[in-house]
């Protein structure tokens, strides 16, 4: 699903000066957000932008064609279902399907460092000047993932015509 900002309540606006700066954007300047849905279960979503952010990247980094996941979640009813692991599987695939060099993200958790690294990704930097909570950059290359498709299906369009916000597709479990 993709959802467009339009007046947020009392802003006009994002919630912020900067956001894009901090969190990149899509082709068409707005976040792509996937959910992984079952049975009309909402299982897991993530947000995949199409440019690295500002904060932490360097200028070269930024130029190189990346997608940047961001606000991952998995539904903890279903952590033994490995749900994460789907969900950036997928990416890698998609972002190999789109032909660009990186598939990136920013971690403020050591277990999410090496749950990331078990999966072949790499520490780049430390962004973050806060010992307790660092911001970790990590990228990996794109890779497909054969037979993935057995598991994950796109399905457009995400949310009912009614919605206005509605554009892109939805990630649906087999």
């Amino acid at each position: 699903m993709s959802a467009r900002p339009r007046n947020w309540p009392g802003s006009g606006g994002p919630l912020f000066t900067g956001a894009r700066d901090l969190a990149g954007d899509s082709e068409d300047g707005y976040p792509l957000a996937w959910v992984l849905v079952e049975d009309a279960r909402l299982l897991g979503c993530t947000v995949m932008l199409s440019t690295t952010p500002v904060v932490g990247w360097t200028d070269e980094e930024r130029a190189e064609p990346a997608v940047v996941l961001s606000g991952t979640w998995t539904h903890p009813d279903y952590r033994r279902d490995r749900l994460g692991r789907l969900i950036v599987r997928w990416a890698e695939d998609h972002a190999a399907r789109r032909g660009v060099k990186w598939v990136r993200c920013t971690v403020w958790s050591m277990r999410l460092v090496y749950y990331l690294a078990d999966l072949g990704w790499s520490v780049v930097r430390q962004a973050g000047h806060c010992e307790r909570h660092p911001e970790i950059l990590m990228q990996c290359r794109p890779r497909r993932h054969p037979g993935l498709s057995a598991l994950v299906a796109e399905v457009s369009p995400a949310l009912a015509p009614e919605n206005p916000v509605a554009t892109s597709a939805e990630r649906t479990v087999s």
